[in-house]
């Protein structure tokens, strides 16, 4: 036994096995019991509510979660700097004090960690679960163009897609790839921009297209296997295009009949090992331009679909995890596993002083609709708004390591997709106009006992003139 805690009325007792990832709760009066199952390392610390109808966990994965009594998870709470070691709630129950092996206290609070708060800033959409993979791994997001009927694609490892109604969060339908998970390629789902065509590229490698109205119009066109992979598809054109990559160092080109349209490779390219050389490719809006990244040398390189070669995007060495063309095809972002992201023209020029750092693992990038800011999807869970000069505007908190991020068509919110659970975070993007409202709105009660600090809010007038009244 490594942990026991009796809740305060005597009638739950909370064990936690030596080194165990799970916590078992005993009703003492039912003798019955249940599981708290969810972190990835060892529990180390454990504590009840002072009303006990919840427990508070704190593990050696950095994480602290609140369960209810019936073991459903209710709360998670990252960004710890080491294992968490003590867990204690407030006399009132309604904050969270966790303390981890390096010395650091972090109070939590309880009362607005649900994604329904009363400012609607977060919403949350869950798949529902297939067959025994009750934990489906979210890689991309994508949306139709249409302003009249708006429609949002998230995909998984294994090619399966996800069609959702945006106004109202209604799942449409579910369009099975059934591929096995397998890690050749980035996964990616396209939609075309009249949302009448869906696309999918599994883990593998295979690519394949549907009728966003039929749920049966399966199109193979491409199926991954160790000689060639697709990579990426362009749906946005009039021409739509597949691109896939042998292992002989080709990347090609090709209309959705199979016909090789263009052919190039890599500069000095040596099949060592026989596997595919490039493992991420992006078309640019306008379809002009592909971006595609070697496992050769790790370096980001612009072409036009005809295959001649306008840019080696070299000016770093570090990992590449993904890369973004901006709305109107003349930026690109490339992001890296450090934190770093860097924007350049098509001609290879750096654009801005610094890079953008963003403080944890980049996994996915993407630009808003106007090409004004960025949004950053990380391992730490968390999404982030960049201006293109690498101020942070925002920060939004998920329960999970994020795989990737994008801008809903209005600009007006971000969505974001991961691993671990099976949701997809959704939270809204606030303009300067709108968070000086909210912050002038939050400081409304000081001003109505602190009428005569009045001039020091000078951005909170009609606040200030409610206020005075």
């Amino acid at each position: 036994i490594g942990i026991l805690r009796f809740s305060p009325d005597g009638n739950q007792l909370a064990v936690v096995p030596w080194r165990s990832k799970n916590a078992i709760v005993w009703n003492v009066q039912t003798q019955t019991s249940v599981t708290l199952s969810g972190h990835w390392g060892s529990i180390s610390a454990i504590s009840f509510s002072p009303d006990g109808q919840h427990i508070a966990t704190g593990a050696a994965d950095g994480f602290a979660r609140v369960w209810d009594l019936d073991g459903a998870a209710k709360w998670v709470f990252k960004g710890h700097d080491s294992e968490v070691i003590t867990t204690g709630f407030s006399r009132d129950g309604k904050e969270l004090t966790t303390v981890t092996s390096l010395g650091t206290a972090r109070l939590w609070s309880l009362e607005r960690r649900n994604c329904n708060d009363a400012d609607d800033s977060c919403r949350l959409l869950q798949l529902p679960a297939q067959g025994d993979n009750n934990s489906l791994w979210l890689t991309d997001i994508t949306f139709s163009d249409d302003p009249q009927n708006t429609w949002m694609a998230t995909s998984t490892y294994e090619g399966t897609a996800y069609l959702w109604e945006v106004d109202t969060s209604e799942l449409l339908k579910i369009f099975k790839g059934g591929s096995t998970r397998n890690f050749s390629t980035r996964p990616k789902v396209f939609l075309s921009p009249d949302g009448q065509q869906l696309a999918t590229i599994a883990g593998d490698g295979t690519a394949r297209l549907w009728s966003s109205h039929n749920e049966g119009s399966n199109i193979k066109l491409h199926t991954g296997n160790a000689d060639q992979v697709a990579l990426t598809i362009d749906l946005a054109t009039d021409e739509p295009k597949l691109v896939t990559a042998s292992k002989d160092g080709l990347l090609s080109i090709k209309d959705f009949k199979g016909r090789v349209l263009t052919t190039f490779s890599v500069p000095h390219f040596s099949a060592q090992d026989g596997r595919n050389i490039f493992r991420n490719a992006v078309f640019s809006p306008d379809g002009r331009v592909i971006a595609t990244v070697s496992e050769e040398d790790n370096i980001p390189r612009l072409w036009t679909v005809r295959g001649q070669p306008l840019a080696e995007l070299d000016q770093y060495r570090g990992q590449v995890s993904d890369i973004a063309f901006s709305p109107d095809s003349r930026t690109v972002a490339t992001a890296y596993l450090d934190g770093t992201v860097f924007l350049t023209t098509l001609h290879g020029k750096t654009l801005g002083a610094e890079p953008i750092q963003n403080g944890s693992s980049v996994i996915g990038v993407e630009f808003s609709p106007d090409g004004r800011t960025l949004a950053t999807a990380s391992f730490d869970g968390r999404a982030r708004i960049w201006t293109q000069q690498g101020a942070k505007l925002a920060e939004y908190q998920s329960e999970t390591g994020l795989w990737n991020t994008s801008f809903m068509p209005d600009g007006q919110q971000i969505v974001a997709v991961g691993w671990g659970d099976n949701n997809i975070w959704l939270w809204q993007v606030y303009g300067l106009d709108q968070l000086l409202e909210r912050g002038c709105n939050w400081m409304q009660p000081y001003l109505e006992t602190h009428g005569n600090e009045s001039g020091s809010f000078t951005v909170c007038q009609d606040a200030i003139a409610h206020a005075l009244q």
